[in-house]
């Protein structure tokens, strides 16, 4: 980003009258100026937001995480499960004890409401 010309369009704009050939100028390059900053902003939006992980970096210390398999029937509807280990098991299973297998992503669960 080239921040001294969005300085100098920025007196542009303060120095020109409205609408004159200088400002409308000046007007572009501050919108333009505008891209970037929504493009950067979208950006670090997009960076908080959970993503799908693969499941080997899934927790295994017992922590709730939504769950889903490409091989189950109806892959659209995620399972709230944990990994817990036993002595003689371990494995994913849901708050009923059901175990899953072919758990292929996960994503952390949100954090309560404010």
């Amino acid at each position: 980003m080239n921040l001294q010309k969005y300085i100098t369009a920025a007196k542009a704009m303060q120095s020109e009258k409205p609408y004159s050939f200088d400002w409308i100028a000046a007007s572009d390059v501050l919108d333009e100026l505008h891209g970037e900053k929504l493009a950067a902003l979208l950006l670090e939006a997009d960076a908080l937001l959970p993503k799908w992980l693969p499941v080997e970096s899934a927790p295994r210390d017992g922590t709730w995480f939504l769950a889903i398999s490409k091989e189950w029937d109806n892959a659209k509807s995620p399972l709230m499960i944990r990994y817990l280990k036993g002595p003689q098991w371990s494995g994913f299973v849901d708050w009923d004890d059901d175990s899953y297998d072919h758990i292929t992503y996960w994503m952390p669960l949100p954090g309560a409401p404010k």
